[in-house]
């Protein structure tokens, strides 16, 4: 009877193994004013575990019901993330841009902690101080204002029309380099010791999304500023670019075009740069891409997704799905300007921030989504998708596979643990009711 009861014992504690569920990921979404903690699963479900927002946090008169967080970025030296946030435009009748600032925030296990604004563009910081008739800031032409707009009877003011989409910092941490929608120019920042940033310079030209950071130099698509003076000074005119990156081999990658294009690797030596091999997908524009070992790439872009292979020389598409989060069917369709790519055990998947364009400022009726794909063998499928509020443009990845990235403190229950549910497989509960059944019929056999 002790062999039939250590059987019993052994088939219940196999149970509960067999049912517990293992976390592939963590990644931040930023999407309307929220900033989620996403938790993937290994079979690809995607859960919140934490969140923060704008309108529910921070008692500020100047965070309308359409402020939208447009990119994360992690600090290389102090710690934390930086979020950008503004007005979108054309969405409603709420403005247009302005009401624009960049925050800090500290990430660990499921809590996202507020550690302040490091800039506003507000008219404390950039007042209207270029004269009567330029009513406008000296050192930014979109601030320095202030428009009002009545919506059902309630007054939504918003400053200047500034819109900082993207951003970088350079290696040291000391600078950081935004690319202003509304200015079409690269805004050069100092940060201090506690993180806070401060206006210094102003100037190039940018007309797309991105920079990538090396040597003093920003990189915009094939456009190349030196900024190693806090000046701007254009070195090389190659064509804007929406998205950019320096690979480990020193070859560079990115979006050639502003509002999606083409997917280029190339090489640079100083501001030359030379592309080895371009790829376009069918559906539209490339937003955003992102890799996990520098060889597979997933794209994000317009109607669709990517995903491409690069051998050292050459790109070849490995595959492409189309991409719909409409809730309402109309002729506007979905946009994913955010993608994230990783390795969860021992096979590679990515979530991408897709939202539907269209006039609904809420996005009630057109749909916003962080979705997961397998992108196993080449090919990609949908696993999971959370439903966001507002625009999910953008996404960063902070533990996978056991490794931590972009700041982020993991905790107890954080990616890689296995969470226990109580489940039991219908064999398991079969043949444990069964020896429980045998060994009742011993016991009853014994009484008599």
């Amino acid at each position: 009877m002790r062999a039939i009861v250590k059987v019993c014992a052994l088939l219940l504690f196999s149970s509960m193994i067999a049912g517990q569920a293992q976390s592939a990921a963590i990644l931040l979404g930023g999407h309307g004013d929220t900033l989620s903690l996403l938790q993937v699963e290994d079979n690809g479900s995607i859960s919140e575990i934490g969140s923060w927002s704008y309108s529910e946090e921070l008692q500020d008169p100047f965070i309308s019901p359409i402020h939208q967080i447009f990119d994360l970025q992690a600090h290389p030296t102090n710690g934390m993330v930086y979020v950008s946030s503004s007005q979108p435009c054309g969405k409603g009748d709420i403005g247009c841009w302005g009401n624009a600032r960049i925050d800090k925030f500290s990430v660990s296990g499921s809590s996202i902690t507020h550690m302040g604004a490091a800039i506003k563009f507000d008219l404390e910081t950039f007042p209207n101080d270029a004269g009567p008739e330029q009513n406008q800031n000296s050192q930014l032409s979109c601030s320095g204002y202030v428009s009002e707009y009545v919506v059902d009877g309630v007054t939504y003011t918003q400053v200047g029309d500034q819109m900082p989409s993207d951003f970088i910092f350079s290696t040291d941490g000391t600078r950081m380099y935004i690319d202003d929608d509304c200015e079409d120019a690269v805004i050069i920042l100092s940060v201090d010791e506690v993180g806070d940033a401060e206006f210094i310079y102003m100037g190039g030209s940018t007309d797309a999304h991105g920079f990538a950071y090396r040597d003093g130099l920003l990189y915009h698509g094939a456009d190349v500023f030196d900024v190693s003076g806090d000046t701007v000074a254009e070195v090389a005119s190659g064509g804007h670019g929406t998205e950019q990156m320096f690979l480990s081999t020193g070859q560079y990658a990115y979006i050639r075009g502003g509002g999606g294009g083409s997917f280029r690797i190339a090489d640079v030596a100083a501001e030359v740069i030379t592309d080895v091999n371009t790829i376009s997908l069918t559906g539209g524009g490339i937003m955003d891409f992102a890799t996990a070992d520098e060889t597979t790439f997933f794209l994000g872009g317009r109607k669709q997704i990517g995903l491409v292979e690069y051998d050292g020389t050459s790109l070849t598409v490995l595959s492409e799905e189309a991409v719909d989060v409409q809730v309402v069917s109309t002729e506007d369709y979905t946009s994913v300007r955010g993608v994230e790519a990783f390795e969860a055990g021992g096979s590679l998947m990515g979530v991408g921030a897709a939202f539907a364009v269209g006039p609904d400022e809420t996005f009630d009726t057109n749909g916003s989504q962080f979705i997961v794909y397998d992108l196993a063998g080449g090919s990609i499928s949908e696993v999971g998708s959370f439903a966001a509020t507002g625009q999910a443009r953008s996404v960063l990845l902070l533990e996978a596979d056991g490794q931590t990235y972009n700041n982020y403190t993991p905790s107890a229950n954080s990616a890689n643990e296995t969470v226990p549910v109580p489940v039991m497989a219908p064999w398991m509960l079969a043949a444990l009711a069964g020896l429980l059944g045998m060994l009742g019929a011993m016991r009853g056999r014994r009484v008599r």
